[in-house]
């Protein structure tokens, strides 16, 4: 039997991904709460949109916490192992889709003020790059190393 140690971030990422805050039934609970204090005289089509767009607006901003996680600790994430770039290259992939969803949502529905400054800002902190690790790796071996065999040891990685 081989015990494998979880890094810190995995376990961090994975609860993040595991969060009540991706499930629809209990966001759709909180939504229906605020409904009935602040809108209540309304109708039951506004409500069922204000539901959908409230649901859909705290999972654009839970998605952009956990991308901003992954900015910040990205350089501690990177390693040379297949499952984490792999890892890292879904992720590019499907922060290009959220922000392809975030621009639909930003054109077909009516927003109010502050949800429309949300999803801006979510936008704005997911448009955010990586640092590009080769970059990052060619610079460092610059500095402890002559240029040649710098220029060795990137070629080689």
């Amino acid at each position: 039997m081989t015990l494998s140690i979880v890094p810190e971030w995995q376990s961090k990422v994975a609860s993040m991904l595991n969060s009540d805050i991706l499930v629809n039934d209990a966001k759709g609970l909180v939504a229906n709460q605020i409904w009935e204090k602040k809108y209540n005289h309304k109708s039951k089509l506004e409500k069922k949109k204000f539901i959908t767009i409230y649901i859909q607006i705290s999972k654009v901003i839970h998605v952009t916490q956990l991308f901003c996680y992954i900015n910040d600790n990205y350089q501690i994430m990177f390693s040379f192992n297949k499952k984490t770039i792999e890892f890292l290259k879904a992720i590019q992939c499907t922060k290009k889709t959220i922000l392809s969803d975030i621009q639909i949502l930003l054109e077909s529905k009516k927003l109010s003020k502050s949800q429309k400054k949300r999803i801006l800002l979510a936008q704005d902190m997911l448009n955010i790059q990586n640092p590009n690790m080769c970059n990052e790796i060619g610079k460092t071996l610059n500095r402890i190393f002559i240029k040649d065999i710098a220029l060795n040891i990137t070629e080689f990685i």
